[in-house]
């Protein structure tokens, strides 16, 4: 089967309710690398010293790489 044939078969299933849904199980250690994804929180009561609190709490663990705070928030 081509596959332009197969992907063609997945979407008329998919857009008749036969296929719900699909998932990748990936081992990161077999691509050598990790695995990274942006998060994107909000925090609440906006204001600065919830968001230094946030942004400390967060950066302080070792599973995150990177910590933004958002421009448009109050200083």
């Amino acid at each position: 089967m081509a596959p332009s044939t197969c992907l063609e078969g997945v979407r008329s299933l998919t857009r008749r309710g036969v296929i719900r849904g699909c998932h990748a199980d990936i081992d990161p250690a077999a691509r050598n690398r990790g695995v990274q994804a942006p998060v994107p929180v909000r925090v609440r009561p906006l204001n600065r010293t919830v968001i230094d609190t946030f942004t400390g709490f967060a950066a302080a663990l070792p599973e995150v790489l990177h910590v933004l705070a958002p421009a448009s928030a109050p200083r």
